[in-house]
C-alpha cells in the first residue's frame, strides 16, 4: 500500500512524506518525491531529505511509460521543484544516472541474461532484479541529467 499525502496537506502530512522519503521500499519514495515534485509549496521542509536521495540509485517502477528507473531522477525533479518554489532556482544534476529502461527482456537476451521470476514475485520485482544485474554487469546505458 502507498502513502495518501493528499488528505494529509500541512504539517502532518510533512511528517508524513518525510518518514516516507526514508522507508525501506522504493516505491514509497518515490511516491513522497512525485508528491513534492506536484506540490513543493507544501513541502519545503523536505529538502534536505530530496537532496539525500539524488545518490539513491534503487531501482522502481516509473510510469507513464512503463519503464524500470532509478529512485534518483524522481529526487532530481522533487529538489528542482523545490528550488524553484523557494526562489533558489538552480540546475539539479546527476552524473551517471542509469537511463531508464523500458525493454528489459531485450537488453536481458543482448547480455545473455534471462528473467528469472520466482513464485509469488510479480514481473515488476523480476524486472527489478534483472535490471540490478545488468547494471552490475555494466550493460545499461547511462547519462547525465539537469532538472
Amino acid at each position: 500500500m502507498r502513502p495518501n499525502f493528499y488528505s494529509k496537506r500541512g504539517d502532518s502530512g510533512s511528517r508524513d512524506i518525510i518518514e516516507s522519503l526514508s522507508h525501506r521500499e522504493s516505491r514509497w519514495r518515490v511516491s513522497a518525491l512525485r508528491e513534492i515534485a506536484a506540490n513543493p509549496r507544501l513541502y519545503e521542509r523536505t529538502l534536505e531529505a530530496c537532496e539525500r536521495l539524488l545518490a539513491d540509485r534503487a531501482i522502481t517502477l516509473f510510469m507513464p511509460p512503463n519503464a524500470l528507473a532509478e529512485v534518483r531522477w524522481f529526487a532530481a525533479d522533487a529538489l528542482a521543484a523545490l528550488l524553484a518554489s523557494l526562489g533558489r532556482a538552480r540546475p539539479v544534476v546527476i552524473n551517471d544516472a542509469m537511463i531508464p529502461v523500458a525493454n528489459v527482456a531485450a537488453l536481458a537476451q543482448a547480455a545473455g541474461l534471462t528473467i528469472e521470476q520466482s513464485a509469488g514475485e510479480s514481473w515488476i520485482e523480476a524486472g527489478i532484479r534483472t535490471v540490478e544485474r545488468l547494471a552490475a554487469l555494466g550493460k545499461l546505458a547511462r547519462a547525465r541529467i539537469v532538472r
